[in-house]
């Protein structure tokens, strides 16, 4: 959908658009405001690049799962989970901050890929031949990871790719009521390999430079962040689990 905010066509619509270096002090429900001082000549609510946009073009990249969604018309419904702004400036996008006014506050948009569904992420466990089998994953208002007594180590791994362009950092919140140790007990990260290699020879799952592409090691429970500034294109979100140790994942999503 894309709205030229030059012209007509917005007595149907349940939402605005504001720009400004500061957000407006008399907001109306489902305001968007982007903090931009350049002209917006047109919206569009998109999941991919708009097909030939015009300088001044703000992207409202939407998804399925977000902190905000809105109905976007008045009399009938077409339901947008926004989740990140870019406007192209001098013909590069760049990514504008953006906030959402609902409920008598202003909210973050934010896009996340786990928020305590039981379904979007399968485990695996290594058996003795260098494959993998099917692992133990507990879903109960988050992901509760048990290895195996006949593994030490096992993986969880996102169903689907996710699109990390555009997004600084991926946040996985840790639950666990204990300190992790710093032997390498467990993993939080991004791969391009949903499936990693394994060398049954030393028990250890690799994750070389080829599938694991940036991972954080835990030692604490809370928020682990992991740095994808440097990163673009569509990736697996992974936590890993080794020497037995139990997680409980929360949340994962994108600040």
């Amino acid at each position: 959908m894309i709205l030229n905010m030059n012209g007509g066509g917005g007595v149907n619509l349940n939402f605005e658009v504001v720009s400004g270096a500061t957000k407006p002090e008399n907001p109306t429900e489902n305001t968007i405001w982007v903090n931009t001082t350049t002209p917006i000549n047109e919206v569009c609510f998109s999941a991919n690049n708009p097909i030939n946009p015009v300088s001044g073009i703000v992207w409202i990249k939407t998804g399925t799962s977000g902190s905000v969604s809105f109905n976007a018309l008045k009399k009938n419904a077409i339901m947008i989970c926004p989740l990140c702004v870019n406007q192209l400036i001098n013909g590069n996008w760049e990514e504008k901050e953006a906030k959402f006014y609902q409920d008598n506050e202003w909210k973050e948009l934010i896009t996340y890929f786990y928020n305590g569904e039981s379904s979007g992420w399968s485990s695996y466990k290594p058996n003795s031949n260098g494959g993998w089998l099917e692992g133990t994953l507990t879903f109960d208002n988050a992901m509760i990871l048990n290895t195996d007594n006949d593994v030490s180590q096992i993986v969880v791994v996102s169903d689907n790719m996710h699109d990390l362009t555009n997004i600084e950092t991926i946040a996985f919140v840790i639950d666990n009521d204990t300190v992790f140790s710093t032997n390498k007990d467990a993993y939080v990260g991004i791969c391009n390999a949903k499936i990693w290699s394994w060398n049954p020879g030393d028990g250890n799952i690799k994750p070389p430079s080829q599938y694991a592409e940036e991972y954080v090691q835990i030692t604490d429970t809370g928020e682990i962040d992991v740095d994808v500034t440097e990163f673009s294109g569509n990736h697996y979100l992974f936590i890993c689990s080794i020497n037995k140790q139990k997680i409980i994942c929360s949340k994962v999503y994108s600040k």
